[in-house]
């Protein structure tokens, strides 16, 4: 099975390029079978299309094991929570109960870089930003030239691989390729 077909039929043959659509199971998104890199090529509806279907709850398959007899709800809000002795009584947002011994709530979080405190006002308008991530080009660089943003920030431009560690190796090797091309061209004199 050739794993860059789904995502080459959505790329622009302009857009191609030097897409190296990788065929190895490291660093592959699940949902489609492709590279950070081919991913931040292909036109949004499907690079949207593909993230929903990347970030879900799911745990991967060492851990299912592990929790084959522990209870898991998702999708529900904790309404209220007492104490019963050791226990916690939770009513949760479809009207059940449960008693419980351990509570773990796993609430997620949204990134916005507008928020982020060590970021200047002045540099974060200067920011070219969806709903608060940036906008990236190649190597992570934002529109503030020398201003890169790798990990979670980097999930509407090259995809939600970008979230875990899978996705450090092609962030690093992005990032160090864009410095190393600066620094050369700084060193040849040509900037």
């Amino acid at each position: 099975m050739d794993l860059a077909k789904p995502v080459a039929a959505h790329v622009p043959a302009r857009r191609r390029g030097p897409l190296r659509l990788a065929r190895r199971r490291a660093g592959l998104h699940q949902s489609c079978g492709c590279t950070a890199e081919s991913l931040s090529v292909a036109p949004r509806q499907i690079q949207d299309s593909w993230r929903g279907k990347s970030v879900r709850p799911n745990g991967v398959g060492w851990l299912k094991p592990r929790l084959r007899d522990v209870n898991i709800s998702t999708g529900l809000a904790v309404i209220s929570a007492n104490a019963r002795g050791d226990q916690v009584d939770l009513k949760l947002s479809d009207g059940s109960h449960e008693l419980v011994d351990h509570v773990l709530m796993a609430t997620g979080y949204r990134v916005d870089v507008r928020k982020y405190e060590f970021l200047s006002a002045s540099l974060v308008s200067a920011l070219r930003l969806i709903g608060g991530l940036p906008v990236l080009g190649r190597g992570f660089e934002s529109s503030v030239p020398g201003l890169h943003f790798l990990g979670a920030p980097a999930v509407w431009s090259y995809g939600p691989l970008m979230r875990f560690v899978a996705g450090a190796d092609f962030a690093a090797r992005s990032l160090s390729k864009s410095w190393y091309v600066l620094a050369d061209a700084l060193l040849a004199g040509r900037l």
